[in-house]
């Protein structure tokens, strides 16, 4: 049923994802946050893909090519970027 929680994890995905589209569009062209904005967006896709198709419902083929963030690369590249943030802050 749509008032399953899955749909409403989804939908809370979605509306970040959207949230940070708006976001880039107010960035300036050099500002560095555009990428990164842009990596977090995919990144929140795939989590969306993930969530929408449990890895025990999905197809041998589509679990091999959706492993998310195996090494921890994304998270720890993630934590970077707050910390470099953090430091802007007063």
């Amino acid at each position: 049923p749509k008032s399953h929680s899955v749909f409403h994890c989804m939908g809370t995905v979605d509306e970040l994802t959207s949230l940070i589209g708006i976001s880039k569009e107010h960035c300036p062209e050099t500002c560095f946050l555009k990428d990164q904005l842009y990596k977090i967006q995919c990144c929140l896709q795939d989590i969306n893909s993930h969530i929408a198709t449990p890895p025990y419902q999905a197809m041998e083929s589509k679990r091999l090519r959706t492993i998310f963030d195996p090494t921890g690369q994304l998270s720890s590249e993630l934590e970077q970027w707050i910390d470099e943030m953090d430091k802007e802050l007063p």
